[in-house]
């Protein structure tokens, strides 16, 4: 059953947005993608909401590419070599540290086939609620990114897009987080 995401229950995992790894991606879909993680980061910071961030193997791959990292500043990078997140243990104390009723997982970034998929599972596995907006996490081809987003809604995760997890997590037309997703909204 899937539970009404909220600001007290939610927190956002941001995986491995990489200087190198930009390099190989489609550049329109990742300029998407990033908007999309911008406004999500920036949302999950206004509400102060625990965000995790990783990096895999930051010397091969770069450190978090500049445009997503003003939305992040705050963040201390998680330094990862094991592709899904959960084999990292600093990965895992950040994650256990989160409140109890911190169970439901946005999960974006990349490539959605490898490290986004790794990670899902685990945590799909650990019996956390995760969404994966399928406009905040890329692959290198249309047929790996399709891969791995069908493989996780098979495994239980849920399948959504950005817009749709900040409207229901805002939840009222009338109020300040509105306010504050609106031109953002706009923006993108």
């Amino acid at each position: 059953m899937i539970l009404q995401l909220n600001k007290t229950n939610t927190a956002l995992i941001v995986i491995d947005v990489q200087t190198q790894l930009l390099t190989i991606m489609d550049s329109s879909i990742s300029e998407h993608m990033i908007t999309n993680i911008n406004m999500l980061s920036q949302m999950f910071s206004y509400w102060q909401a625990p965000i995790i961030l990783t990096e895999q193997y930051k010397k091969g791959l770069g450190a978090t590419c500049e445009e997503v990292k003003p939305h992040l500043s705050h963040v201390e990078p998680i330094e990862k070599l094991t592709f899904g997140s959960c084999g990292n243990e600093v990965f895992q104390r950040t994650l256990k540290q989160l409140p109890k009723e911190r169970n439901h997982l946005i999960v974006v970034g990349m490539e959605t086939h490898i490290c986004v998929l790794q990670t899902v599972l685990q945590l799909l596995a650990e019996k956390y609620q995760v969404f994966v907006p399928i406009d905040a996490v890329q692959s290198t081809t249309k047929l790996r990114w399709q891969t791995g987003i069908r493989t996780m809604e098979q495994a239980g995760a849920v399948m959504t897009n950005t817009e749709s997890l900040l409207f229901q997590i805002t939840q009222r037309c009338d109020s300040e987080d509105f306010k504050k997703l609106l031109p953002l909204i706009k923006a993108s």
